[in-house]
């Protein structure tokens, strides 16, 4: 963490009752009372260290110093709890036999603390040694509130300004559309880190003409240490559009699988930051050439991979930006959804100008730059003190100064949360609500005592992606970031700053008889000797492509996140002593089974097991007071809580089977927010009224079964009915025939309906739900002719998707109907005739045409007798 938040951390633990206890009983009260006045005096001037740029040698080891002590008091106290409730766990008679052990805990305890209080007492005496001012002393030390602001559309994906890019689109565009080269190409935009090449070649793959022209294309993120049949791997699932669940498949077999995918078709395989050109050797013999004008288009920032991947073509040497350009850029990204030139006050421009100037017209730093500014006060003195930080000397390194005054204006509660994107691979897609989750068992944002802790979490992130520090890759219907990407050069800073404070190591590396004191360990690859190689008061364990992890039985974790582990089987022996485990992420691991002895994770907050092989669950984990999100497999759903439960905490639970026994009395967890419910059947209605009448916080219902009763969307009278968000309901209704017996949350952003089977055309009643965002009818949702879409209809719908309506035949689109519409998907509607008349609609953004008749796909191709209806949409998919 950010030492001031290690402190704040360990300030709270020592006033914890049982610490507080075991002190009084062997004298120690005065002593850890003693402790929490020092460091709550260091709290003072922290900030004001923290503010510093950490140049200074002694600011450093005094900082160094707090956050070491504070290390060791929180592994002391965490060591007595383990102790303790080892005893605790014995039989009466064994606790007996064993209350020395109890009483020699309370003792070591008392021992570690006196000495601590000692040194930390010279700690801060130090202080003045160290230079660090009193309070107030330093006019750097003045915080500003943040304003957070939201963008005024939830696009899917946040789209990132484009500016002095245009003509560079045109030109790489020309060359991958050039019909007299007829042999596969690599063109290659070259440029330094920052300088927008992914932006350019996403631009361009965006792009309408690429999409008609090309049969298959394919967006592969290379990074510096790519794994060859990883990308092979992926390539195919995306063209295949499922996963590959084969394991333990090599090179030879996913080179001979994609090379047959892709023979006789003309494909664009985008190459996203190229290091080496081992990359191209490997996989250039992959690819074929049928001389149909396929095309590879690969961004590096290396002139000589560019040339040796294809000498034939000349790189695209990108440019830095003019100072017109920069300054362009700068004000787009303070300013957002504004116009720039008028909304900057003529007495900010001349301070912007040099600020846009400083950049060197490197469009990364200017963004991150536009970043910081948009968070402060739109004056001259605040934008000045941001100047202030810069170093303005040219020395080469413009970028990675102002990458690090960003991270340094960072509050220091976002520096933990900043730090922790560390973890993550290169170019990886980062699911926003697992990182949410992971910051707030990793106590981030302990020191929240108001409101939902969740929510702050989520403003944590959008002021993080406001700053620019982070790229919001797509936002779900209630416009919160459902993932997220850290560009290269940030997660280098991440990585940096993670390092040196012993708050986290990536892939380690180790001398024999070395140690690894950080406090989180994160590996992208096998790491063999674990337990041997690293410290063991290790906290946190993340593990991404590596199949069979080993050694994490560390007693004082606190987050296990093991996604995508497929050969991992078996949870630690010592499970029942990991108390402080508070989120353990299993998804799509080979595990069969969770042990009883979980009911001893007494911290538990968040427990992952989809896409496992686990189909029951110990009735004790439902006796862990701090769960907060449980989520289950679909495919496997288990048995939910017992009635007798008491779950206060808990927010997000799913998927489960409606127990028979909730019939009689129902559990009681009044913070739910999403449920999903599966395997449905005749005998679960009848209680469903009376579970949603207890549910007053629930924003997300799923129900999926072979038949969906009436009782299930008659819920106007619940006290969740008018603030629920999202609902998703899977199965036959029983209610197909009378539309009007459907009580729609008025305020949904998403509705989601599957197998309903309806005879009559909802779009009227639908139409007028004021909020919907994402409507999806799928898999005979609806067995009319007709879907019609009134004029003033769905005023802020964003996404349609039609989904094997297998007896629909026309789509009516009236004047003024979908405002908003950005992305419309259908797929196979076999009846459907034509497209309907979309001229009207502005807004769409991209049309996706999957699995359609052949008549029906002429008339929407390039020169088909619907291509007018369509011809403003940017992108048109026909698969």
């Amino acid at each position: 963490m950010a030492v001031q938040d290690v402190v704040s951390f360990v300030v709270n633990k020592l006033g914890e009752s049982l610490v507080q206890e075991a002190m009084l009983q062997i004298g120690l009260g005065d002593q850890v009372d003693s402790i929490k006045l020092h460091f709550r005096r260091m709290l003072c001037f922290l900030k004001e260290a923290d503010s510093m740029k950490n140049e200074d040698e002694r600011v450093k080891g005094w900082v160094r110093d707090i956050r070491e002590a504070a290390y060791e008091i929180e592994d002391a106290i965490d060591e007595f709890h383990i102790e303790v409730a080892r005893v605790k766990r014995k039989g009466l008679v064994l606790r007996y036999v064993l209350k020395p052990v109890e009483w020699y805990a309370r003792h070591n305890l008392g021992s570690k603390i006196t000495t601590l209080q000692a040194r930390i007492r010279e700690i801060c005496d130090s202080r003045l040694a160290y230079g660090i001012p009193d309070l107030g002393q330093s006019s750097n030390g003045e915080v500003i509130k943040s304003t957070i602001r939201k963008p005024v559309l939830f696009p899917e994906v946040d789209d990132p300004e484009i500016v002095g890019l245009e003509n560079d689109k045109l030109k790489i565009t020309e060359q991958l559309l050039d019909g007299n080269v007829r042999r596969r190409c690599v063109i290659s935009i070259v440029g330094t880190g920052g300088l927008g090449k992914t932006t350019l070649a996403r631009k361009v793959y965006n792009n309408k003409e690429i999409k008609w022209h090309f049969d298959q294309l394919v967006w592969l993120y290379i990074s510096q240490e790519f794994n060859l049949t990883d990308l092979l791997k992926k390539a195919v699932e995306i063209i295949n559009k499922s996963k590959d669940d084969n394991q333990n498949k090599g090179d030879d077999y996913y080179a001979r699988k994609l090379n047959k995918t892709l023979r006789g078709k003309r494909y664009l395989i985008v190459m996203d930051d190229v290091w080496t050109t081992n990359l191209w050797e490997g996989i250039n013999e992959i690819l074929p050439d049928d001389k149909n004008g396929s095309r590879v288009l690969m961004t590096t920032r290396f002139l000589n991979v560019a040339k040796r991947a294809d000498p034939s073509s000349p790189p695209y040497e990108l440019q830095l930006l003019n100072e017109k350009e920069s300054l362009e850029l700068l004000l787009k990204k303070v300013f957002l959804h504004h116009d720039p030139v008028s909304c900057c006050p003529a007495e900010l421009m001349g301070l912007a100008r040099d600020l846009a100037k400083r950049c060197d017209g490197l469009p990364l730093a200017l963004v991150v730059l536009g970043g910081l500014l948009s968070i402060k006060e739109i004056s001259y003195s605040s934008w000045y003190k941001v100047a202030q930080t810069l170093n303005w000397q040219s020395d080469g390194k413009e970028c990675m100064d102002i990458l690090v005054t960003s991270y340094e204006d960072l509050p220091y509660y976002l520096k933990s949360c900043f730090m922790y994107l560390a973890s993550f691979p290169e170019d990886y897609e980062i699911q926003a609500r697992s990182l949410i989750k992971m910051w707030i068992a990793e106590g981030f944002l302990q020191h929240e005592q108001i409101g939902i802790v969740e929510d702050t979490a989520e403003r944590y992130l959008e002021e993080l992606v406001q700053r620019c520090m982070v790229q919001a890759t797509r936002r779900s219907s209630n416009g919160t970031i459902k993932s997220c990407r850290v560009h290269d050069l940030l997660l280098e800073m991440a990585i940096d700053k993670a390092n040196k404070s012993n708050f986290l190591v990536v892939n380690p590396q180790f001398d024999r008889g070395c140690c690894i004191l950080a406090r989180r360990i994160a590996l992208h690859h096998r790491f063999n000797g674990l337990k041997k190689h690293i410290d063991p008061h290790l906290r946190s364990i993340l593990t991404f492509s590596v199949q069979n992890p080993e050694g994490i039985s560390f007693e004082l974790l606190k987050v296990i996140e093991l996604q995508g582990a497929t050969q991992f089987q078996n949870l630690p022996h010592n499970l029942n002593i990991m108390i402080h485990l508070t989120y353990l992420g299993l998804r799509a691991t080979a595990l069969k089974c969770l042990p009883s002895s979980i009911r001893h994770l007494t911290n538990l907050q968040t427990l992952d097991i989809r896409d496992t092989h686990i189909i029951s669950i110990p009735d004790s984990l439902w006796g862990i007071p701090s769960l907060r999100h449980v989520n289950f497999s679909k495919t496997r759903p288990v048995i939910g809580p017992l009635s007798s439960s008491n779950l206060l905490n808990l927010q997000t639970l799913g998927a489960i089977q409606f127990p028979q026994a909730w019939e009689r009395e129902l559990p009681h967890f009044p913070a739910l927010r999403k449920l999903q419910i599966t395997n449905f059947s005749n005998f679960d209605w009848k209680a469903i009224p009376h579970l949603l009448e207890k549910l007053d916080c629930l924003i997300s219902f799923t129900v999926i079964g072979r038949t969906i009763p009436i009782e299930v969307v008659q819920v106007s009278s619940i006290p969740s009915y008018h603030h629920m968000q999202s609902l998703h309901l899977e199965g036959v209704s029983l209610w197909g025939r009378q539309l009007d017996l459907f009580d729609v949350p008025p305020n949904l952003t998403k509705l989601t309906l599957i197998k309903s089977e309806l005879k009559e055309d909802p779009m009227p009643k639908f139409g007028k739900l004021k909020s919907l965002k994402i409507l999806r009818l799928i898999k005979h949702s609806y067995g009319g002719t007709k879907l019609g879409f009134s004029t003033g209809g769905f005023p802020k719908l964003q996404t349609l998707e039609l989904e094997e309506l297998w007896q629909l035949e026309e789509l009516v689109l009236e004047n003024g109907t979908m405002p908003m519409i950005s992305r419309f998907f259908i797929k196979e509607c076999k009846k459907l005739k034509m497209l309907p008349n979309m001229e009207h609609l502005s807004s769409l953004q991209e049309l996706v045409l999957c699995r359609m008749p052949y008549d029906f796909s002429q008339r929407a191709a390039v020169f088909g007798d619907d291509k007018h209806k369509i011809k403003h949409v940017p992108s048109i998919v026909i698969r």
